[in-house]
């Protein structure tokens, strides 16, 4: 079984925090399937809609995964004190350690003048119809897994008053979408939280994995993982490198990015490596989304 996980920095070890690489969901899956072949591509700070731009690079090689997990939807359901071209103009000319000083500001003393989501419900749901949609043409047998948004605690309820009510409807825009698209497609939203304490699923910031976060994740995922292997989902024969293409190439073939994605990030081969490879690099980072 191939799998390929697209979404945010909630994935990532942080070994500052006592989070080494073994103990993160993606590797968890690894330790319980070790015939899965696992491949990691998440970038902090991801919306959907960044994830939609990711899974663009795979679309040509889907027939040689079997699975898609998708993690993201708390930065989508984030409400913003600017617009986003404004947030990209910030990013751009002073670079993410200026960028965060002027967040720390906004989110202060001008969340109140704009607070919209990063994404709007709608174009969160339509993303979500998208993906699945669009993984089925490419290969009728993949299987597209959901995880929900952690519930948010601690710190960001305060950087972020509301934030948890809003991940809740988003939340259930992806149980919405997800349980109509499933009648014609094969796709699950798992549910690794409905019995667990939100204050032990999170780290001190309120939306950061704990380790309980990352084992609950985990579980859930091998077991609708385990589920779709037994019912006959197999790796393929002939395990080929997916196909490396960079955004010149995605656009001549007629693909267009999702408006309001990003594309200032660039594409290369070394980016696109099995999960155990990917996770140790992007800890070369900042963890932080």
């Amino acid at each position: 079984m191939r799998i390929l996980i697209l979404g945010d920095s909630l994935p990532f070890p942080r070994p500052h925090k006592g989070q080494p690489v073994d103990v993160t969901w993606p590797e968890l899956i690894k330790a319980q399937m070790p015939d899965a072949d696992v491949w990691l591509r998440a970038t902090p700070r991801s919306c959907i809609l960044d994830v939609i731009k990711e899974f663009f690079f795979f679309t040509d090689s889907l027939p040689d995964f079997d699975v898609m997990i998708v993690e993201t939807g708390i930065v989508d359901c984030a409400p913003r004190p600017y617009p986003r071209w404004i947030y990209k103009f910030l990013e751009t000319f002073l670079g993410m350690n200026g960028l965060r000083k002027i967040e720390r500001f906004s989110h202060d003393h001008l969340l109140w003048l704009h607070g919209r989501p990063w994404v709007g419900q709608n174009s969160f749901a339509k993303a979500i119809r998208q993906l699945v949609e669009t993984a089925h043409e490419r290969n009728p047998a993949f299987t597209t897994l959901f995880v929900p948004i952690a519930p948010p605690t601690r710190t960001i309820l305060q950087t972020l008053p509301g934030i948890d009510h809003a991940a809740a409807i988003y939340n259930g825009i992806i149980e919405r979408e997800t349980g109509a698209l499933s009648e014609r497609f094969r796709c699950q939203c798992v549910q690794p939280f409905s019995d667990s304490d939100p204050f032990e699923v999170t780290i001190e910031d309120g939306h950061h994995l704990s380790i309980t976060g990352h084992r609950l994740i985990a579980g859930a995922l091998i077991t609708a993982l385990k589920t779709l292997k037994a019912s006959g989902i197999t790796r393929p024969q002939s395990p080929t490198i997916p196909a490396i293409r960079n955004e010149s190439a995605s656009f001549s073939a007629g693909n267009t990015w999702p408006k309001g994605a990003s594309t200032a990030r660039s594409f290369s081969p070394a980016m696109a490596q099995p999960m155990a490879v990917t996770v140790l690099e992007q800890n070369q980072r900042p963890a932080s989304r």
